[in-house]
C-alpha cells in the first residue's frame, strides 16, 4: 500500500496492489468515517515495483553502452509508469524549461 495526496483535489489517495479482505476491511471503515476525503486506487505496479523495473533498465542499459545517453529514469507509482528523458532532448529544450 501507498499513500499520495491529491492536492488539486484535497484528497488522500491510496494505492494498493492486492485487493484481499485486509483492503477491504479497510476501506470500509475509511470510507464511513471519511468518504469524502480518502481515495482507493487499485494499481498494478507498486512504487517498489516501479524502482525495480527502473534498476533492471538501467542495468540493461548500462550493459548496451545506452546508459549515456539517459538523462533521467523517473518511476510515477501514481501514473504508474516510468518517464525517460534523453540528454539529446533535454538540451533542445529552451532553458527557462
Amino acid at each position: 500500500m501507498n499513500l499520495n495526496i491529491d492536492f488539486e483535489n484535497s484528497k488522500l489517495v491510496v494505492h494498493y496492489k492486492y485487493d484481499n479482505e485486509s483492503i477491504k476491511h479497510v476501506k470500509k471503515i475509511v470510507r464511513k468515517q471519511l468518504p469524502s476525503k480518502i481515495k482507493f486506487n487499485k494499481v498494478d505496479f507498486t512504487p517498489e515495483d516501479l524502482n525495480n523495473y527502473v534498476n533492471e533498465m538501467v542495468n540493461i542499459l548500462e550493459n548496451k553502452g545506452e546508459l549515456k545517453r539517459i538523462a533521467v529514469l523517473d518511476p510515477d507509482a501514481h501514473k504508474e509508469s516510468i518517464h525517460v528523458a534523453y540528454n539529446e532532448e533535454l538540451s533542445t529544450l529552451p532553458k527557462k524549461n
